[in-house]
């Protein structure tokens, strides 16, 4: 597909951040573990389905964005700890992805699975 307006591209992404990031501010932590446990009971093998692995790399970067604290169901962190570290990357960027991840789910169990 061809672009043919650079600027309403960029517009509209822009656009979209600024309603994306604002939207956060109506998320509280109840809704997040719901998603959370939804997530998890789609999945009947134990291995990191991409809702789970997009939902947990978004859970990152909004802690990341944000100062707000959400602290998850130790159960449903360890869950996801445990898929992330079985899951076998297909490339090596999604291996160094796997990685940054894993590091970053250790950092939250230390901190009894709040998200840092």
């Amino acid at each position: 597909m061809q672009v043919h307006n650079k600027n309403l591209v960029k517009e509209n992404f822009i656009y979209f951040k600024f309603f994306s990031l604002n939207s956060y501010n109506y998320i509280n932590v109840n809704s997040i573990n719901q998603i959370i446990a939804k997530r998890k009971s789609l999945s009947q093998d134990i291995t990191l389905q991409l809702l789970q692995a997009q939902l947990w790399i978004g859970l990152r970067e909004m802690v990341r964005l944000y100062p707000e604290s959400i602290q998850v169901k130790n159960c449903d962190g360890e869950d996801i700890l445990s898929r992330w570290r079985t899951s076998e990357p297909k490339t090596p960027q999604m291996a160094e992805l796997n990685q940054t991840m894993i590091t970053w789910l250790q950092s939250c169990a230390t901190n009894n699975w709040k998200l840092i």
